[in-house]
């Protein structure tokens, strides 16, 4: 029997499509911020760090069509769709945001990137500076790793073994520490679609090199798939 289900058709876009509906996203991202700013300041703090969470999964999905506006390999990742459709595919992505994205982080923060040498020819360098910036992340990580369950318990009352978990248990401290980090992803993203937009033609060029070079569409791949840490 034929499924009355709509199928994720996100693949299907060409440049021009992706450029029109990534703003959309984005701006669907802005209206969850912007719910979580209004129940932080009526005291909801437990939805208010669900929404913080949806608004980022949002801009996840904003991101990856910026990627594919602009004819980055995106397709080729076999798993590509799942960034649309699945939860635990976009909180991967996030997990591991900084490694997915140090190839731009070198680009945006290495502080000898102006100096006329190309990029390929300084990747190494960037390579390290990425990797050097991905070692100050634990925490980032670690919290990301567990944010699919915890904007479970915002959400529902639990009650199993050891008790009942109430959503209004939840408190400032939790709402700070999404807050913190979603604001530093919100912030990265915001400088790597700026990069990505302004970008001349032979930039736009070495950043998609980079982006095959560096192996980031196994990369992205692998994190899709991987099982919670």
């Amino acid at each position: 029997m034929a499924s009355d289900r709509p199928t994720n058709i996100f693949r299907s876009l060409d440049g021009k499509g992706s450029k029109e509906i990534y703003p959309k996203l984005r701006k669907n991202a802005d209206k969850h911020f912007k719910a979580a700013e209004l129940l932080v300041n009526a005291g909801d703090f437990a939805n208010s760090i669900a929404h913080l969470i949806l608004g980022s999964e949002e801009l996840v999905k904003s991101f990856v069509l910026v990627l594919q506006a602009y004819d980055f390999p995106v397709k080729k990742i076999a798993n590509y769709d799942k960034l649309f459709t699945h939860h635990v595919a976009r909180h991967n992505l996030l997990k591991e945001f900084y490694s997915i994205y140090r190839f731009i982080t070198g680009i945006v923060e290495w502080p000898d990137w102006n100096k006329g040498s190309s990029f390929l020819s300084n990747f190494i360098k960037v390579l390290n500076y990425g990797v050097a910036v991905l070692n100050t992340s634990v925490e980032n990580y670690e919290w990301w790793n567990n944010a699919d369950q915890m904007k479970q318990h915002c959400f529902y009352l639990d009650y199993n073994t050891i008790g009942t978990f109430d959503p209004a248990a939840i408190d400032r401290k939790a709402y700070e520490t999404t807050f913190n980090i979603t604001k530093k992803f919100r912030e990265d993203l915001r400088l790597m679609v700026i990069l990505i937009e302004r970008a001349s033609a032979p930039a736009l060029g070495e950043l998609k090199e980079a982006f095959i070079f560096s192996g980031l569409v196994e990369q992205i791949d692998e994190s899709i798939m991987r099982k919670k840490s």
